[in-house]
C-alpha cells in the first residue's frame, strides 16, 4: 500500500514519467485491485515504458477484468518475442477457453503439452475443451493420450530403478490397472 501512495505522488510531481505509471500499476496489480492497475499500465505503454514488461503485467489484469480479446492480444504480443513462454502460451489457452472459443482453447493446450508432456493438468484441460466442442473421440484420445503417456514415464522409471530391462512393463501395469491403450483391444 505504501509503495503505491509514493508511486502516486512520483505522479504527480512528474506526469510524464512512464516508470512511476508502471510500478504504481503494478503495485496495484499486485494488491489484486486490477480497476485500478490497469489505467497506469496503459498510461506507462502510452508514456513509452518497456511495452513487453507492460504486457506481461496487463494481459493478467485484462484477464481479471474479463477483458479477454484484450488479454489475449497482450499475451500473443509476448509470445511473439518470446514463444518459448509456456506461461504466457498456458495463460492464452486459458483466456480461450474462458472466452468461449474452445477450438482455439484446444490447440493452444495442445502446443503447451508437446512442450510440458508430464502436466496431467494440461491433458485434463484439452479434455475439457474438446468435450465442449462435442468432440467425444477427442475426449477419449486425450485421456488415452495421458494414460499412455503415464505409463511411458512409469517404464523409464521402473527401467531406472532396476536398472533397465521391460520397456513395456509400464503398459502392463497399466492394463492390470483396467486401462487400455491405442491400438490394443479391451480383454473380453
Amino acid at each position: 500500500r505504501n509503495a503505491v501512495e509514493k508511486y502516486s505522488e512520483a505522479v504527480v510531481l512528474v506526469p510524464n514519467n512512464a516508470y512511476a505509471h508502471y510500478w504504481k500499476g503494478y503495485a496495484h496489480y499486485y494488491l489484486k485491485e486490477y480497476d485500478v492497475a490497469l489505467p497506469a499500465l496503459d498510461t506507462a505503454l502510452a508514456k513509452g515504458f518497456k511495452p513487453m514488461e507492460v504486457f506481461k503485467v496487463r494481459w493478467y489484469v485484462n484477464k481479471e477484468l474479463k477483458k479477454f480479446d484484450a488479454a489475449a492480444d497482450d499475451a500473443k504480443q509476448v509470445l511473439k518475442a518470446e514463444p518459448n513462454n509456456l506461461d504466457l502460451a498456458l495463460a492464452l489457452a486459458e483466456i480461450s477457453f474462458e472466452r468461449g472459443s474452445f477450438q482455439d482453447a484446444a490447440e493452444a493446450y495442445q502446443n503447451v503439452i508437446l512442450k510440458r508432456p508430464n502436466d496431467g493438468n494440461l491433458y485434463y484441460s484439452l479434455a475439457v475443451s474438446k468435450s465442449k466442442l462435442g468432440d467425444v473421440a477427442g475426449q477419449a484420445a486425450t485421456a488415452d493420450d495421458q494414460a499412455e503417456h503415464l505409463a511411458l514415464r512409469l517404464d523409464d522409471t521402473v527401467a531406472g530403478q532396476v536398472g533397465g530391462g521391460d520397456d513395456d512393463h509400464g503398459h502392463a501395469l497399466g492394463r492390470r490397472a483396467g486401462i487400455v491403450f491405442a491400438g490394443e483391444k479391451a480383454a473380453g
